[in-house]
């Protein structure tokens, strides 16, 4: 197995000798000396799609049996179909530019993929990218161009404020007082609409308690708690709308703005860091720590007055953002 190679020959490609580097595991066990210059040029050949029985229909099997959903799985897909140039070529200043951890997730579980991720390392601290392990979970922190964060999404948001309907304006709004994930955010307000936020409401705490359901317990995507005021809770109470994706990105690209629903996630972070809360009281807020951790030392604190804390920090945003 690896010892034949692919080879280019005038203008065709032994296509069929790519199943030797793949191993019995999934993984690429070949030579990137020798991939790069057979994507070069023959990129439709091995990223032909995925179920054509090329590299990227094997990058796609290999992430889905390792955990991954299959839209995100899609979605990685897409991210190496688009940027392996940049990728294999060790060039991340494009992909840098985007303020986006999604392609360095994809880079990431590609270098993983091809059995190189000690290039990748090396490759991000070319870049100035930060890395670190936590558990089994791999968090990548941008260094470059995250100084105007903040000023630059609570300027997206006015923006957005002023040309969406209330309904479509309310759902972005969430996402930035309560730090959800978009798909996460979206699941919270339709399930609201369907009439269970009692369900999901805490009123000792002033917070919903998504730990109970077990579709916010995802592998490494997580969410335990959402602290919301009396005026959230309000809106919530009467809120009768089903929301999608589609329904929010939409009228972003009609009016031409760009698509920074993921970062607000982010924005509700740093926003919460700034106003007081400990690193670790964030994480269990945004669900970065094991539920087993969670059940066991942190259902026992005192969760009111840490939603309570952070319902004072966002108060001012809730107003610029509410009123």
């Amino acid at each position: 197995m690896g010892n034949q190679t692919p080879t280019v020959s005038g203008t065709s490609l032994d296509t069929d000798t790519l199943h030797l580097y793949i191993d019995e595991n999934g993984y690429y066990c070949g030579s990137l000396t020798h991939l790069r210059p057979i994507l070069a040029a023959f990129p439709g050949k091995l990223f032909d799609g995925l179920d054509g029985g090329g590299l990227l229909s094997a990058f796609h099997s290999w992430l889905l049996n390792r955990g991954y959903t299959e839209d995100y799985a899609r979605y990685l897909v897409r991210c190496v179909r688009e940027h392996w140039c940049d990728y294999l070529g060790g060039n991340l200043s494009a992909l840098l530019e985007r303020k986006s951890q999604n392609y360095l997730a994809a880079g990431s579980a590609l270098f993983r993929f091809l059995g190189r991720y000690d290039e990748w390392k090396m490759l991000l601290h070319k870049h100035g990218v930060s890395w670190k392990k936590r558990g089994r979970t791999y968090f990548l922190g941008l260094i470059l161009g995250r100084s105007n964060l903040v000023d630059e999404l609570l300027t997206w948001m006015d923006a957005v404020k002023q040309r969406f309907s209330w309904e479509r304006w309310f759902a972005v709004a969430f996402l930035g007082l309560s730090g959800l994930r978009l798909s996460e955010g979206l699941k919270v307000l339709n399930m609201v609409a369907e009439g269970r936020l009692d369900e999901m409401y805490n009123p000792d705490i002033g917070a919903l308690e998504l730990w109970r359901f077990k579709d916010f317990l995802r592998m490494s995507k997580k969410a335990f708690l959402v602290p919301i005021s009396d005026r959230v809770y309000d809106v919530l109470n009467s809120w009768r709308f089903r929301m999608t994706r589609h329904m929010l990105v939409k009228p972003l690209k009609k009016f031409g703005l760009p698509i920074r629903l993921g970062e607000l996630r982010k924005l509700n972070a740093t926003l919460l860091r700034k106003g007081g809360l400990m690193q670790e009281e964030v994480d269990v807020l945004q669900g970065r720590v094991p539920p087993t951790i969670f059940a066991k030392h942190y259902l026992s604190l005192n969760l009111k007055d840490l939603c309570s804390r952070a319902k004072e920090i966002l108060r001012p945003y809730e107003e610029r953002w509410l009123s």
